[in-house]
């Protein structure tokens, strides 16, 4: 997308959902995953997936329209040198979905994280960001400097917000315009395309992966969370944050193949930081090259800069 920008309709698409297919109840999602994977951070209950034990901790933020599960290659692989957490965002995976707009603003995201690690040991973290998890990485590293080590962002969307879709700033359009992003979805087909043209090569979103994130979606408090991220927009527009706002080191990754946060717009963002090109791997670099990007992200962790 030009500019690197993640478009808004973009973004309020995948919160948009028919009323033919039914959501489902927390509680029932609730119950259905082992209590191993739950914590209650404040009043919301947060799902996520954890690997490893010991040794230096890493953090994994996913992106967004999608979860935890976008790391379930990744995290074991870094696993092998210490304990990884990967928590569902507000709005996304299994987690419980405030009632609150505030949730799905920056800052909102940004305490729940800081909430989920205070309950455990409280020690020094590394972030390892995914597209809009990336953004999420540097404000939470600006935030909470005491807390990160070191900072990772992949395939990083940091120019997001209504941009040039003014419309959308106005609460009443987006609104108005709920019911036709459920019809947009009505069909999975439609997702679909929208989730393949993350990939390089559209195969590797199989079947099982697809409708697992589209489960992940359709779940009570869909609602709530396209009012919360519509509101958010303007916000995520006005209150950037970037790399030279923290002091952390930093490595970025980018799929030469992305065409969503395109290489260049990514270099474009970068700064004075070197961005490491992954050939041939498109905007999901988690899932497309997990073992590259494993090793370029422990290769990182280990130099002394």
């Amino acid at each position: 997308m030009k500019g690197g920008a993640l478009k808004a309709g973009w973004l309020l698409m995948g919160f948009g959902w028919s009323g033919c297919c039914p959501l489902v109840p927390f509680r029932e999602v609730r119950q259905s995953l082992p209590e191993r994977e739950w914590v209650k951070v404040g009043d919301q209950q947060v799902h996520y997936l954890e690997w490893g034990k010991g040794g230096q901790p890493v953090l994994l933020i996913h992106g967004f329209g999608q979860s935890s599960r976008v790391f379930r290659r990744l995290g074991p692989l870094l696993a092998r040198e210490g304990r990884v957490w990967a928590p569902d965002l507000s709005g996304f995976g299994w987690s419980e979905r405030p009632r609150s707009a505030d949730a799905y603003f920056p800052d909102g995201q940004v305490a729940m994280l800081g909430g989920f690690l205070e309950q455990w040991d409280g020690g020094m973290v590394d972030l390892v960001g995914h597209s809009y998890g990336a953004d999420l990485a540097l404000r939470f590293a600006a935030t909470f400097p005491e807390k990160v080590r070191k900072v990772v962002l992949i395939s990083p969307a940091l120019q997001m917000g209504a941009g040039s879709h003014g419309l959308l700033k106005s609460a009443w359009i987006r609104e108005a315009g709920y019911p036709v992003f459920r019809w947009w979805l009505e069909d999975p087909s439609r997702l679909r395309l929208m989730f393949e043209r993350a990939y390089a090569d559209p195969d590797l979103l199989d079947d099982e992966t697809f409708f697992a994130y589209r489960s992940e979606l359709l779940v009570e408090g869909l609602h709530d969370a396209y009012r919360g991220f519509g509101a958010s927009l303007v916000d995520l527009e006005t209150s950037r944050v970037g790399i030279e706002s923290i002091s952390q080191p930093v490595m970025i990754l980018s799929g030469s193949a992305d065409r969503i946060i395109p290489l260049e717009a990514v270099k474009s963002m970068a700064g004075e930081v070197p961005v490491k090109k992954l050939e041939g791997v498109g905007h999901v670099p988690p899932e497309e090259a997990p073992g590259e990007v494993a090793k370029q992200i422990r290769d990182f962790l280990h130099s002394k800069d």
